[in-house]
């Protein structure tokens, strides 16, 4: 028995630890997401200025 709810802690562990990695992958991808628009928008103005 004491194997048993080893194992199971075990995978429940894992699987909070999963939730909480995707959570904060998606997180750190909007993160990207919104920093990659704000580098496009600075070379726009960049570009605009140069004409």
């Amino acid at each position: 028995m004491k194997l048993l709810s080893s194992t199971i802690t075990k995978k429940c562990v894992k699987e909070v630890l999963m939730v909480y990695f995707f959570r904060n992958y998606e997180v750190v991808e909007e993160g990207e997401k919104r920093r990659i628009k704000e580098r496009r928008r600075e070379e726009r103005r960049e570009d605009e200025e140069f004409k």
